[in-house]
């Protein structure tokens, strides 16, 4: 079973599933978690992440759909928010759980790269990750992402569970994405204005091949800007959430 973390009112009607971008855990959420009041939040850890145990089975697609779809069925229906890897997640979600979720926000999300470009970065980026220490990745998260350094205890200890096996399941994952193209549920597509232009290009695919989705970009947003701008994250969820209305600071 997977491990998460559940933040504000367990009462409240409305419930925000957050899924988490690879190599991080649910722990990333929390800034985010704490701006949504009066909100049921829960934030999950990925199998290979973060709290989740060895008993939650390797990092692959149908293994993550599974569990997830497991914590779904404890609730009528919920919000669903990914960045990055959780981002693909969510969007398997809505083709295989679409009777559980009422709307979804994904951002920096790098839809469908081919099997050939996986393969690639297995050989080229993956083995960094046996390279460098967790001080090392943590330390070049915070300066390459601009991320605040009172997050550094928790970058810590999510690098400390990440390797290059790990990292090569991400990359297969991601290209297995499956897009929705019969979804009617409402999509908020983002990508950092300071993302790459994979990132950008992954934003405009998705927004060109999948129905009911709006997009947006995130002004001096990095790939995990919810980091430091937890603020406007929460405000742009709620907004979607509440109207599927799009945050007038989007571009």
């Amino acid at each position: 079973m997977l491990f998460f973390r559940e933040y504000g009112d367990v009462s409240a009607k409305e419930t925000i599933l957050f899924l988490h971008g690879g190599g991080l855990s649910g722990e990333m959420w929390e800034g985010v978690a704490h701006m949504l009041h009066g909100r049921h939040c829960i934030a999950v850890d990925l199998p290979e992440h973060g709290e989740s145990t060895a008993e939650a089975g390797l990092l692959t697609t149908d293994n993550c759909i599974r569990q997830v779809g497991m914590i779904l069925q404890k609730y009528e229906a919920v919000h669903v928010v990914g960045l990055s890897l959780g981002g693909a997640v969510a969007l398997h979600l809505l083709a295989s759980h679409a009777d559980k979720i009422k709307s979804a926000v994904i951002s920096g999300t790098a839809a469908g790269i081919s099997k050939t470009t996986a393969k690639l970065m297995n050989v080229l980026a993956a083995p960094i990750y046996s390279l460098m220490s967790p001080e090392k990745i943590a330390a070049s998260m915070i300066k390459n992402y601009r991320i605040p350094e009172q997050y550094k205890p928790s970058l810590l200890r999510d690098a400390k569970r990440i390797n290059s096996d790990v990292v090569r399941r991400m990359h297969t994952m991601l290209s297995e994405i499956k897009l929705p193209l019969a979804s009617s549920i409402p999509l908020l597509v983002l990508v950092g204005e300071e993302e790459n232009r994979l990132a950008k290009q992954a934003a405009n695919k998705l927004l060109a091949q999948v129905p009911e989705s709006t997009g947006g970009v995130v002004p001096g947003g990095t790939h995990v800007w919810s980091y430091g701008k937890p603020e406007l994250f929460a405000e742009v969820i709620e907004l979607w959430m509440s109207e599927n209305r799009r945050h007038a600071e989007l571009k």
